[in-house]
């Protein structure tokens, strides 16, 4: 897409595509690091297992990835459907900030449940185990719901109603030549 210069026109595919290059480095870096003997004693340890054993920068990369795709969905939505709008609405700087959203909301949904829920035991990282109360496990679970059927309800809505338009569109051609 750089060589092609079509990153400049692609904003959100090419930030998608950033978004899963990161996340498989990360991935490959994650699992390379829970294989590795690493002492988690010390104060580096600590930091090791808070952002990196405990899968929380690997969480963070796919949780903005998935807010990415809600957005790449919304666009490819008023594109479609709302042809003249997008020109209005879909300017350069909203898309760079629909990118740069996407990252700092992946960066807060992960890091505010990881750090909280994850400690150094005995040199051992133990991941999500550690919450404070059982009301906070059905409060984060509930938060955990929600997204998921958000993000289903906007996957369905834009692309259930552009396929509808398609269709239709496509009938009434159809039946013109008939």
């Amino acid at each position: 897409m750089v060589v092609s210069k079509q990153h400049r026109k692609q904003v959100m595919i090419f930030n998608q595509n950033a978004l899963d290059l990161f996340s498989s480095i990360l991935l490959v870096v994650t699992y390379g690091a829970k294989l590795a003997p690493i002492p988690l004693n010390d104060l580096v340890g600590y930091w090791l297992c808070m952002w990196l054993l405990s899968e929380n920068i690997l969480w963070c990369g796919i949780l903005a990835s998935k807010v990415n795709l809600m957005v790449v969905t919304i666009e490819r939505y008023l594109k479609v459907v709302h042809r003249l709008l997008s020109k209005k609405v879909l300017q350069p700087w909203v898309l760079l900030s629909a990118s740069a959203f996407s990252w700092v909301s992946g960066f807060a949904l992960s890091i505010g449940i990881t750090l909280s829920t994850t400690r150094v035991v005995n040199g051992v990282c133990i991941s999500y185990v550690f919450w404070s109360s059982p009301v906070s496990i059905r409060h984060r679970s509930l938060l955990h719901h929600r997204s998921w059927v958000r993000q289903w309800f906007c996957y369905a809505t834009g692309h259930s109603h552009a396929t509808w338009l398609h269709l239709t569109s496509w009938l009434r051609q159809w039946f013109s030549l008939h």
